[in-house]
């Protein structure tokens, strides 16, 4: 039910998003007479894009052919049985990131779960704050290839047992880590609409779990989204991302048993992405014209290109309303 919420918010922003799309005819970001160097008309290609969110990982754990354990309000692991009240017990607490074993007897206040053939579901979530740091290249004008990392502040809540109301939370060692991924991307523009493209994108890559994780092996991640991006200048882009991470790694108890855990992981980011101009700045310091011009037989753009303003370079929109009609200035008509 959570996921479905979430992911019917993130539709209604994506439709607001293209809703307050301006009227102008969409406008391609390169330049098709381009007279600029060689050099600038190679790194026009390439994009850097920043960007930062908030995600919520769905943990999911099998845990086969082993007991659960509640003794004094944690949640154990043992592969012992046959426990019975007044028994003593060896188990394992912390058994998501590094498995501790811990010596007790079993009390009658104490709740276990035990079965040969069944396998334990524990669920829980975690919080995500990650700031993404990409680099691509643009090709045929619709294909991207390139590479990045990701940095993430991420806090874990107690985990639920699925099979047993019983039992109580199972509580992690730590409240905050950091995680880290390195990975490669590909993409397709397979939509532009006024000033807006959307973009198709995958994600595949290794990541990397702090240290407060002791696992034995770990999957590839996987991460497929579809961002909006506005066009805010020629060479400037504000997205927004919705998109889905799926990754998983194993950590092995003591004893020889693994225990798998999964992590679903769905994102919404916000950031910017910028490439490098392939016209030089117009060096007339006074020149206002608003467009891509040309001074001495060679070609410049505009002196008025403010990244942070909407900019058609085809024919300029600076100031499509005069000062006088703006804001207070109304009340002065």
């Amino acid at each position: 039910m959570m996921l479905k919420k979430s992911c019917t918010i993130l539709l209604a922003i994506m439709l607001s998003f293209a809703a307050n799309a301006q009227e102008d005819e969409y406008f391609s970001p390169k330049t098709e007479d381009s007279q600029g160097s060689t050099f600038r008309r190679i790194a026009n290609k390439f994009s850097l894009t920043v960007t930062t969110g908030y995600g919520r990982t769905y943990y999911k754990h099998d845990i086969p052919g082993l007991t659960i354990l509640d003794a004094n309000g944690e949640l154990l692991i043992t592969d012992d049985s046959s426990l019975s009240s007044g028994s003593p017990f060896t188990a394992y607490k912390y058994w998501m990131n590094n498995p501790q074993p811990i010596v007790g007897t079993l009390t009658a206040t104490d709740a276990i779960y035990s079965s040969d053939t069944s396998t334990f579901k524990i669920r829980g979530t975690g919080t995500n704050i990650p700031i993404n740091l990409s680099l691509h290249y643009t090709f045929l004008e619709k294909f991207r290839i390139g590479g990045g990392a990701t940095f993430e502040f991420h806090s874990i809540n107690n985990l639920r047992p699925t099979f047993s109301d019983s039992l109580g939370d199972y509580k992690s060692d730590y409240k905050s880590t950091i995680f880290k991924r390195y990975f490669g991307l590909i993409g397709y523009n397979f939509k532009n609409y006024r000033n807006l493209s959307y973009v198709a994108e995958v994600k595949v890559g290794s990541f990397k779990l702090s240290k407060k994780y002791n696992y034995t092996r770990k999957s590839i991640a996987f991460d497929i989204g579809v961002s909006a991006e506005r066009h805010m200048s020629e060479y400037f882009r504000i997205i927004l991302k919705p998109s889905i991470e799926f990754k998983n790694y194993s950590v092995a108890l003591p004893n020889g048993d693994i225990l798998k855990h999964r992590m679903i992981t769905p994102y919404l980011t916000l950031g910017a992405s910028y490439n490098y101009p392939d016209l030089p700045r117009c060096p007339i310091k006074f020149c206002h014209v608003q467009i891509n011009h040309t001074h001495g037989g060679k070609k410049f753009r505009s002196r008025r290109h403010a990244i942070y303003k909407k900019q058609n370079p085809k024919y300029g929109e600076n100031y499509p309303q005069l000062g006088r009609y703006k804001r207070k200035n109304k009340k002065k008509l």
